[in-house]
């Protein structure tokens, strides 16, 4: 936790069949910020509530949520103070239905970590139609650590350099890192530090999964203070 911006606390990744939901019951020891990523392939929901309305998320009723998305998905930052709760996915369409949820909590860095927070220079919601692409600039300055975060339903996704981006969007074989990621094609990325030299890459998402596909991502910069 000393090395990155927010801590990876809950990941879901689940297909649900019609009227299917997962929940996770977590605890909060002292006031803590989070951030709650949540993407879908169809409409589903995504809360964060707490044990009093469990029944009434899983049965599919009104509920109150401390924070939610409703047949929609995006990003969101919030504050739980001391208690008990739970994180749930529930689908809302007719069929199968892919979701991811992240939740992070944010730390603040002590400070051998030498470093504060700064910005974020990218962040959006995308949808993304099958056998399609997405992609968006960004340049990697010297002196700031970057972390990639975020979370999307079956997407592949790269950081490349500047000088493969015709091969990417043409579809031909091209150059791709993945320090940020743990897995060989980048799909569902959570919190990762890119660690690259100074210059112009492009994170990019493709989408071969058959249906159309929504990603859900934050970068973050973080100057350091040496």
């Amino acid at each position: 936790t000393v090395s990155a911006p927010s801590t990876t606390f809950i990941e879901g990744n689940q297909t649900f069949s019609q009227g299917g939901w997962w929940a996770q019951q977590f605890t909060v020891s002292q006031t803590t910020n989070f951030m709650l990523f949540f993407s879908s392939q169809y409409i589903a929901d995504c809360s964060v509530f707490d044990g009093s309305q469990l029944s009434n998320f899983q049965n599919n009723l009104t509920f109150t949520s401390i924070q939610s998305f409703d047949n929609q998905f995006g990003y969101k930052s919030f504050s739980l103070a001391p208690g008990t709760y739970y994180v749930g996915m529930r689908n809302q369409s007719t069929g199968s239905n892919a979701c991811r949820v992240e939740l992070d909590y944010r730390l603040s860095l002590p400070a051998a970590d030498k470093c504060s927070y700064f910005d974020a220079p990218i962040t959006g919601v995308k949808n993304i139609s099958n056998n399609s692409y997405w992609t968006h600039q960004f340049t990697i300055e010297a002196g700031y650590r970057y972390f990639l975060d975020g979370c999307n339903s079956g997407l592949s996704t790269y950081i490349i350099p500047a000088s493969e981006y015709n091969n990417f969007v043409n579809n031909q074989a091209f150059q791709y890192y993945t320090d940020y990621s743990n897995s060989s094609d980048g799909s569902f990325p959570g919190i990762y530090e890119i660690k690259l030299s100074a210059g112009t890459y492009y994170l990019c998402f493709r989408n071969t999964t058959g249906s159309a596909q929504t990603a859900v991502y934050v970068m973050e910069r973080w100057k350091k203070n040496y």
